[in-house]
């Protein structure tokens, strides 16, 4: 029951009176403190100086040209780009350079570069905004001033600065790859004539032991081992016949009749001439063999003419015997077997030489060939690349790819970007409300006067017979209506500051006033 009562004492209407009474006396420093934060605050707002921030908008255009006829060898990474554009021109005597340009700083002479390049690249902003209907990329450029023209200028500079930087990068980067590519072909054309004169010498060199004409060498090898064969049983033939004549010579036996007058020189003459014949489908017109025959037959046609002008002349006709006859073309067939069979073995050693060194000419050979090929292939791509990079460069030079230009240029601001004197000067008066509150409860925290009955029973744990109200003089009650006025005039001070904020951010009458403390 105790505790409710005392609950009920607390929250009664004479607590709630005696409050009131206490903050109606301590009143003139509640509203002296509150005065002077809110003048203190308003102040430092109004004389803060204005930044007027203006924009400029960038629009990133589509190549001009269709990329299924021609593409530009620059890549299209708009967020990419900008940021690397940007990190180009914001660097230290980018911005330092931007600053004497419009005198931003004018007059303030302790300032390092990399003072103003810090504060440059703080006031200015770079964005992506939210892309349209139809996918394009817009990017946002401002920056923060204390006039609005030297905003709209410096913005529109940054601006300009951006797009020559976008131009200058991807020409640069168009003729970069095109300087490239030519070093490429350049490079690849000269391995390939490199590799062309090696094979050329390969084949020069070892022109008897080629791959290519190896299956030709195995069928003359062929055709050469069945002549040989041919020429031995041949002479193995001519030597039976020779011992046969000989012996039936010396045994008195009949001699077999020839069968025509020719002389030995002309059968044989007729001998060699088949036998060129015989081999005009196996060797070439030009092959040892065929020149060595056809010398051989104009030899003997000499011989033949001139025996037959020896025996017109003389008048001796004295024709020779078979026998002579018969072992004279045998010998002299023999001889040319002889003859044959040294140059065909010859030959063979050639043949089987060049055959035998034929794989490993061939892996050499194979092996040169594909390096030639893939450089070959090598140098085919970059031929084509070079083309794409000198249509790329054409345009990049034309701009006729992905470029920049400006949507909105920036234009002076009407209204300061900030502060916000408006919620300042609010804050101020809630932050010198808050002040006055506080002083006015430090005071009751410190003051233990005893100014109630019931904290005089609380104390004494008596009962007080009757209460007598503080009586005041007259003085005290003048002293009391001049604190009022006080307070009166204070408060009209008040609200004429509510109301220069108020004019302040309707039309910015207070600029001029700013600029000057900017300046000072």
């Amino acid at each position: 029951m105790q505790s409710n009562q005392c609950l009920g004492d607390t929250l009664s209407g004479t607590d709630i009176l005696f409050y009131l009474a206490v903050f109606w006396r301590r009143l003139p420093y509640f509203v002296g403190a509150a005065l002077l934060v809110a003048a203190a605050g308003i102040a430092t707002v109004m004389l803060l100086p204005p930044v007027y921030r203006a924009s400029s908008k960038i629009l990133v255009e589509t190549p001009q040209i269709s990329a299924d006829l021609a593409r530009s060898t620059v890549a299209s990474d708009s967020p990419s780009q900008i940021q690397v554009i940007t990190e180009s021109i914001l660097t230290t005597a980018s911005l330092v350079n931007l600053a004497d340009q419009f005198h931003v700083y004018e007059g303030r002479t302790n300032m390092t570069d990399f003072d103003v390049a810090q504060d440059m690249a703080k006031r200015i902003g770079v964005g992506q905004l939210p892309m349209d209907l139809r996918g394009a990329a817009t990017f946002d450029v401002s920056f923060d001033a204390e006039t609005p023209e030297l905003s709209a200028d410096v913005t529109n500079e940054i601006a300009s600065r951006i797009l020559s930087e976008n131009i200058r990068q991807r020409t640069a980067r168009a003729g970069d790859t095109l300087d490239f590519f030519k070093q490429e072909v350049d490079r690849l054309s000269a391995s390939l004539t490199d590799l062309e004169g090696k094979i050329l010498a390969f084949k020069n060199k070892n022109a008897d032991a080629l791959p290519d004409s190896l299956d030709f060498r195995r069928n003359q090898q062929s055709s050469q081992q069945e002549r040989l064969q041919l020429l031995v049983r041949e002479e193995a033939t001519l030597r039976s016949r020779k011992t046969n004549l000989t012996e039936a010579f010396n045994s008195g036996a009949a001699l077999p009749v020839s069968s025509g007058p020719q002389t030995p020189q002309e059968r044989l003459l007729d001998q060699l001439e088949q036998t060129l014949a015989a081999q005009t489908g196996i060797y070439a017109d030009d092959s040892p063999n065929m020149l060595a025959i056809k010398a051989r037959i104009a030899t003997v046609k000499a011989e033949v003419l001139a025996a037959s002008k020896a025996a017109n002349a003389a008048d001796v006709k004295r024709p020779a015997t078979d026998l002579d006859v018969e072992l004279a073309g045998i010998d002299d067939r023999l001889a040319f077997i002889t003859q044959e069979k040294a140059s065909i073995t010859a030959d063979l050693a050639d043949l089987s030489k060049s055959i035998a060194a034929t794989p490993a000419n061939e892996a050499v050979l194979n092996a040169l060939e594909r390096d030639y090929n893939d450089v070959k292939a090598q140098h085919s791509a970059a031929v084509s690349r070079l083309a794409d990079a000198s249509t790329g460069e054409q345009i990049e030079l034309r701009s006729k790819g992905e470029r920049l230009t400006i949507l909105e240029p920036a234009v002076p601001p009407q209204r300061p970007y900030s502060p916000n004197r408006t919620r300042l000067g609010l804050l101020s008066i809630a932050a010198a409300i808050a002040v006055g509150a506080g002083v006015v409860a430090l005071l009751e925290y410190l003051n233990k006067t005893i100014r109630r009955p019931v904290q005089l029973t609380r104390a004494l744990d008596i009962e007080p017979l009757a209460t007598i109200p503080i009586i005041r003089t007259k003085r005290e009650r003048q002293r009391q209506r001049l604190l009022l006025t006080g307070m009166a005039v204070a408060g009209s001070i008040v609200v004429i500051a509510l109301a220069l904020v108020a004019v302040h951010y309707a039309t910015g009458s207070f600029n001029g006033m700013g600029m000057g403390v900017a300046k000072i």
